[in-house]
């Protein structure tokens, strides 16, 4: 037996209406950033399955104009765990998918959700719900002597003396709803109630708690002769309670309190009606004994609705949802089979006919799964009709109920039974809108430093390896980033940078593969962990001054002068005192990512030319009117990685007036040949000067078409072996879409699976036609078809599919 009492103090950052700015507390006046508009939903293909069954889906995007194209999908263990990630391509509103559940799973109730990238900007707009994990392949029915029942006073608390109503919850141990009556005695054995609810499990009574007194519920399912009894929580004895009534055009709000000896002075009190954390009207009086509000229903929106009554110091004492107005009406699904009853194997045929709320046919996009009914299994959870108009606005996981497949599940007192037994899961309010819309295939993540703090402006560098280009970015107020180059067909590792700036030595990236936080599973975990983000360490040690928002490769590490070369340090592995450019090897954006040292020089130094083409490395310099090229081909495996040999002399190709030559190459002021110089770490190069013929003169005629020197850090007299050399950036997997399988039925595994496709047409006239190979067992199927049109209107229809032995 649970009690809910939400009288505990929160902080709202909202702007109240209709009161004046003066008399609203400083929390009421901040602004608030429009909330997330999009909203995602999966139709799985059944409510339990076995260890080692597939969970097929579809995620369902809207409204139908949402600029999202990607849409991820959430399996976590009870524990918090996460068992399966999905990353989906939206096509026309949906993207189809599939989950293997792993043999060895723990049978319990799992947790799976779905969820745009903008939609992390309010963590509880991501769509959660449960379902349930047998151990046997034949799913068995519950316990059917098992009944718990739960009571929910009105506004979160239940206090001596005022008049409350209380709802209350009746359910068996899969949680389906059920059927009882009773009444409420008090310790004397007075009856001072009576309980009644339908089939759906829920009801509502009123009571007038005495001080001192104690309650019990005695309750009985049709057909029982005894009475199970259930203790309710003593009442408090000094407190605010809530209650809110239809009076026609307005909302009726009647705040009591009941204060100690002597009564305590009236109070400011204000009462808000929130809708996804944002308050859209609010008004304001003197707590009395009695306080009474009226509301006029047409100032709020259709749908779910949050009155709150706190006090000038922020203090919330009640919360109340409720639903505003008639939902907006949904698509009708119609499905009629060919025949009214098949014989076992045989193919059936089903019509599908969707028309919108006019009468009118309409062209959508929708899932239909076919699955052997067994009504004990577990509770009914919202479709995708009842979640986008009731359950949406709630946030958070919903506890399933029978109540969603009740025909007046979204009219009349129903919905109401229902909400009094839910409270407000929105957790934090909307915050800064951190996460854009995806259009396609994005990598991102957070910045943060030593202290897990969020660190803005960080340049963060992608480098692709393999075609040696490079992006950049920065991080914004919040420390995210994002690179939305990818497409379906990358496939190689990419590597990330984030550069240090000052203040922050070591910045740290944190990927955005999973969301930080997962909603609880019960009410006794209030946050479920989903494990640690991936993580990476930027070590670039480029120096300040990084151009930002610039892409591509950095040049502005080349030093050139047009009239005179640059004078260079002492240093005894050099007999020149200039050099025609230098390269700061460890000063380039990406440098980790380069595969050898040659490929540094390519595009960097005025008049030569690096050119890689099938296996060959050709270096060009041009100087004083004359050219030389040196062609270089791959070394064999058992060289150093990277590595190349020149190609006999009757193989290259000699051009301009010093044929047959090539630039000499030195390594710490030693002659060497290509091999050597690509044996050497990129990380281990410190600069790289070129000498054109004229300045290389002072090396004779050996370097008659040039020079290029490369110096190392251990090479260099100042060389400190304590300093710790640069760490390569650990290499990334691009994104990639999850491909989902093609259903294919599994009898032995799976047999109560029949049927499940996650993309059904309608044409214009409405209609689609689904062909099914019938069970070889008897039994009877129920079909179920949920979508969305392409207007953006949802809407669902079941059936149900008769397999008969003949006789």
């Amino acid at each position: 037996m649970l009690f809910r009492c939400f009288t505990t103090a929160v902080s709202l950052t909202v702007a109240l209406a209709l009161v004046p700015a003066a008399s609203v507390p400083l929390w009421a006046q901040a602004a608030t950033p429009a909330p997330a508009t999009e909203k995602a939903y999966l139709h799985l293909n059944q409510e339990a399955y076995a260890a080692g069954e597939t969970l097929w889906f579809t995620a369902y995007v809207l409204p139908a104009a949402s600029p999202s194209q990607v849409v991820y999908v959430d399996v976590v263990a009870p524990d918090g765990q996460l068992l399966a990630h999905r990353t989906l391509a939206v096509r026309a509103g949906s993207a189809p998918g599939d989950v293997t559940l792993p043999a060895s799973l723990a049978p319990g109730r799992y947790l799976i959700r779905a969820y745009t990238t903008q939609m992390r900007n309010v963590p509880a707009s991501l769509f959660t719900r449960t379902f349930l994990v047998q151990a046997a392949p034949q799913k068995t029915a519950a316990d059917e002597t098992a009944l718990a029942v739960q009571f929910f006073p009105e506004g979160g608390s239940w206090v001596s003396g005022l008049s409350s109503v209380v709802a209350f919850t009746a359910t068996d141990a899969a949680g389906r709803g059920q059927a009882v009556s009773g009444t409420v005695q008090d310790d004397q054995g007075k009856e001072v109630a009576r309980l009644v609810a339908g089939p759906t499990g829920l009801g509502r009574f009123e009571l007038v708690p005495l001080p001192g007194r104690r309650y019990e519920a005695h309750l009985r399912r049709s057909g029982e002769l005894a009475a199970r009894v259930y203790a309710l929580p003593v009442a408090q004895a000094t407190g605010v309670s809530m209650q809110v009534q239809e009076a026609g055009p307005d909302y009726l709000v009647t705040v009591r309190r009941r204060s100690p000896q002597p009564p305590a002075a009236p109070e400011s009190l204000i009462l808000a009606a929130q809708v996804q954390g944002r308050v859209v009207v609010s008004q304001q009086a003197r707590l009395q004994e009695v306080t009474t509000f009226r509301l006029p229903r047409k100032q709020l929106p259709a749908g779910v609705v949050r009155l709150v009554v706190l006090d000038a110091q922020q203090t919330l004492y009640c919360e109340r949802l409720v639903a505003n107005g008639e939902a907006a009406p949904g698509l009708t699904v119609r499905i009629q089979p060919d025949k009214s009853q098949y014989a076992p194997a045989e193919r059936a045929t089903l019509q599908l006919q969707v028309l919108n709320a006019a009468g009118q046919p309409v062209a959508g996009r929708f899932s239909v799964a076919i699955n052997k009914a067994r009504p004990a299994v577990a509770a009914a959870t919202p479709d995708i009709y009842s979640y986008l108009t009731l359950t949406s606005a709630v946030g958070g996981p919903v506890v399933p109920s029978d109540a969603y497949q009740a025909p007046e599940a979204l009219s009349g007192r129903l919905p109401d039974d229902w909400l009094l037994t839910q409270r407000w899961r929105g957790g934090s309010e909307p915050g800064a809108a951190a996460y854009a819309p995806e259009q396609g295939l994005t990598l991102g993540g957070k910045v943060t430093n030593d202290r897990q703090e969020p660190v803005a402006n960080v340049p963060v560098v992608l480098t692709r390896p393999v075609t040696q280009k490079t992006e950049q970015t920065l991080t914004d107020a919040q420390g995210h980033f994002a690179f939305a180059s990818f497409s379906a067909q990358d496939t190689l590792p990419v590597r990330l940078e984030a550069l240090p700036i000052k203040g922050v030595k070591r910045p740290r990236i944190l990927l955005d593969a999973e969301v930080a936080s997962v909603a609880p599973l019960t009410e006794a975990e209030a946050q479920m962990p989903l494990g640690a983000a991936s993580e990476a360490v930027g070590t670039s040690a480029a120096g300040s001054g990084t151009a930002a928002g610039r892409r591509g490769i950095e040049l502005r590490n080349v030093v050139v002068e047009a009239n005179g070369r640059p004078a260079l340090k002492p240093d005894n592995r050099r007999i020149y005192s200039r050099a025609d450019a230098v390269i700061q090897v460890q000063n380039i954006v990406g440098i980790s990512a380069y595969r050898d040292v040659i490929q540094v020089l390519q595009g960097r130094v005025p008049g030569v030319t690096v050119v890689s083409n099938q296996g060959f490395l050709q270096v060009v310099m041009r100087g004083n009117s004359s050219s030389s090229m040196e062609r270089f081909r791959l070394a064999p495996a058992a060289t150093a990685r990277g590595a190349r040999v020149p190609l006999p002399p009757s193989a290259e190709t000699p051009t301009g007036s010093q044929t047959g030559k090539s630039p000499l190459l030195l390594l710490d002021g030693v002659s060497t040949d290509i091999n050597m110089i690509n044996s050497v770490p990129v990380n281990d190069i410190e600069t790289i000067e070129v000498l054109k013929p004229a300045a290389a003169a002072i090396f004779g005629d050996r370097a008659g078409a040039g020079a290029i020197a490369f110096l190392t850090r251990r090479g260099n007299p100042n060389y400190d072996p304590t300093r710790p050399a640069p760490v390569l950036p650990p290499l990334y997997a691009p994104p990639r879409y999850s491909r989902p399988q093609a259903f294919r039925p599994a009898p032995a595994l799976s047999p109560d699976v029949l049927y499940w496709n996650p993309t059904v047409q309608t044409d214009e006239t409405g209609r689609a036609r689904v062909l099914v190979d019938v069970a070889p067992a008897a039994g009877v199927y129920t079909i179920t078809v949920q979508g969305i049109s392409g207007a953006g209107e949802v809407g669902s229809g079941r059936a149900e599919l008769r397999v008969v032995t003949p006789r």
